[in-house]
C-alpha cells in the first residue's frame, strides 16, 4: 500500500506571516468585530496574539496544546458587526483577497477546573516549556529517555500504556465521544451526522483492521511497530488498545456572530470558521467531568478553527490534543473536524478520519504535551519552521493511507526524531507508512 502524498490539490503559495503587529493586535480578544482579510503587509504572528490569557499562541507547545491545521484558501467574509447577521460570501473576484493558508499548529494554555464543575479559568505562562500538568491519577503512562550524542543531551519522553521493553501487557483505555454542534448567527447548523459517527466507531480507530505492520487498531499497529524491536520483532504480547468509544449527547453551541461566521474556498466550496479560544473555553467543563483515566474526543463536522476569525491566514486549524487540570488529576482529550472531501479537495489529504487519526497518534505518543526532541524541520511543512516538538503527526501533514474504506495519515515514529540508524522501527523505517525514507533533518 502506498500512502497519498502531497502536493495538495492547487497549488498553496507559502508565505511566512510577516514579524510585526498591526495596530490593533491588542484587541484581538476583545470585541472580534467583523470577518475581514490582513493585508498580506499586516500579517499578525500568532505568536504575538496575548490578550485575556491567549500567550504565544505559536509558541510550539508553550501552553500545552497541539492543533493540527488544515491547508486552506479563502476569500473574504463579510459579517455584518451591529446586527449579528452573516451575509453571503463575497464571490472570488480577480481583485478578491486571497490568502493561502499552509497547515500550522498552535498553543493554548492549559486550564485548570476549580470546585467540582468549575469555574474555569485560564493559566497563561509564558514560558517555552508545556505548563505542568497536574499527576495524572488514572491515564495508564510510561517513560523513557533517548541519548542525542551530537548535543551531549539526554531527551525524556512519556507516552501512553506499558513501556514496551518490559512485560509483555495489553494496555486498554476507554474512550467517549461527544459530537459537536455549532450553531451560526446565519442560522446554519453545522455537525457531524448520526451515520458519520455509527461508521466512525466501526473504522479502524477503535476496531482490527489490516495496517502496515500488521492487523489491529490503528494506535494498537503505530505503537507495535514503532517498538518493533524492543517487541522481539513483534513476537512479544504487548498491545495497546482503545474500547470503543461511549457516544456522549450532543454539546451545542451557539457562535456569536464576533466568534465565527462563513467563508468561501477558491474552489467555490464553503466552510464555517470558529475562533479557537472561544471554542477551547466552551468545552472545558465537559472534559472535567469524564473519568481521568479516558480519552475524550470531540468531534466536529465541517468546521475551521482560527486563531483570530478577522484573519483568514490564522485559520485552517482542523484538530488539536490538549488537557484539562482537576482534583482527580490532568485530563486528556482531543478534538478534529470531519471534513467532507468536498471542502478542500481530496488532493488536499485532510478530509474524512485524517484530523482525527493525527490527534490520536499525538495523543498516545506526548499526552501530556511535554515531550521534546533535537531541534527539527520539514521541507514539506514549511510552516512548522525550526521546532523541537516530539509530535509524530506534524511532519507527515498531507501524506495519507486508505484502508478499508477510511483514510489515515501517516506518523513519524520516535527512530525519526532520535535520529538513530539504523531504525529500531518495522522494517527500519522512520514513518509507519514509509512517507519518508529518513530521520528529520536538523535546523
Amino acid at each position: 500500500m502506498v500512502p497519498f502524498r502531497r502536493p495538495f490539490g492547487p497549488p498553496l503559495s507559502v508565505r511566512r506571516i510577516a514579524h510585526r503587529l498591526s495596530p490593533p493586535h491588542r484587541k484581538v480578544w476583545g470585541d472580534l468585530g467583523p470577518l475581514w482579510v490582513c493585508p498580506p503587509d499586516r500579517g499578525v504572528p500568532l505568536s504575538h496574539l496575548t490578550d485575556r490569557g491567549l500567550s504565544h499562541l505559536t509558541a510550539r507547545r508553550a501552553l500545552g496544546v497541539a492543533a493540527l491545521a488544515l491547508p486552506v484558501t479563502l476569500t473574504a467574509v463579510v459579517v455584518g458587526a451591529t446586527s449579528g447577521a452573516v451575509a453571503d460570501p463575497a464571490p472570488a473576484t480577480s481583485t478578491a483577497a486571497v490568502l493561502a493558508v499552509t497547515p500550522r499548529t498552535t498553543a493554548l494554555p492549559f486550564t485548570t477546573l476549580t470546585g467540582a464543575a468549575g469555574p474555569v479559568h485560564v493559566t497563561a505562562r509564558a514560558t517555552a516549556r508545556a505548563a505542568a500538568p497536574a499527576a495524572v491519577s488514572g491515564l495508564p503512562l510510561w517513560s523513557s529517555s533517548f541519548r542525542y550524542a551530537s548535543e551531549h543531551k539526554t531527551y525524556g519522553y512519556t507516552m501512553v500504556g506499558t513501556d514496551p521493553a518490559k512485560a509483555a501487557t495489553t494496555t486498554r483505555v476507554d474512550t467517549t465521544l461527544t459530537p459537536v454542534s455549532f450553531r451560526f448567527a446565519d442560522g446554519h447548523v453545522v455537525a457531524p451526522s448520526a451515520t458519520v459517527i455509527r461508521q466512525l466507531r466501526a473504522t479502524g480507530l477503535y476496531t482490527a483492521k489490516p495496517f502496515p505492520g500488521g492487523e489491529g487498531q490503528f494506535g494498537d499497529v503505530y505503537m507495535r511497530t514503532q517498538f518493533w524491536a524492543a517487541l522481539q520483532n513483534g513476537r512479544k504480547n504487548w498491545h495497546l488498545l482503545l474500547g470503543a468509544p461511549a457516544t456522549r449527547q450532543t454539546l451545542s453551541l451557539i457562535v456569536p456572530p464576533t466568534k465565527g461566521g462563513l467563508a468561501r474556498t477558491t474552489t467555490g466550496a464553503t466552510v464555517h470558521l470558529v475562533d479557537i479560544a472561544w471554542f477551547h473555553s466552551q468545552i472545558q467543563a465537559r472534559v472535567g467531568t469524564a473519568a481521568a483515566s479516558s480519552l475524550t474526543q470531540f468531534l466536529g463536522g465541517d468546521v475551521v478553527l482560527c486563531g483570530d476569525t478577522r484573519k483568514l491566514d490564522t485559520c485552517g486549524v482542523g484538530g488539536y490534543h490538549s488537557g484539562v487540570n482537576a482534583a482527580d488529576g490532568a485530563h486528556t482529550y482531543v478534538y478534529a473536524s470531519f471534513l467532507s472531501s468536498k471542502t478542500f479537495g481530496t488532493r488536499s489529504a485532510f478530509y474524512g478520519l485524517a484530523p482525527l487519526s493525527h490527534e490520536v497518534a499525538e495523543w498516545l505518543t506526548d499526552p501530556l504535551e511535554t515531550n521534546r526532541a533535537p531541534r527539527w524541520t520539514e521541507p514539506s511543512v514549511p510552516q512548522y519552521g525550526c521546532s523541537t516538538a516530539l509530535e509524530v503527526g506534524d511532519p507527515l501533514i498531507g501524506h495519507i493511507l486508505a484502508v478499508a474504506g477510511a483514510v489515515y495519515q501517516d506518523e513519524a515514529y520516535l527512530a525519526y526524531f532520535s535520529r538513530v540508524k539504523p531504525s529500531t522501527s518495522w522494517n527500519t523505517r522512520y514513518t509507519w507508512f514509509g512517507s519518508f525514507t529518513r530521520y528529520s533533518r536538523g535546523c
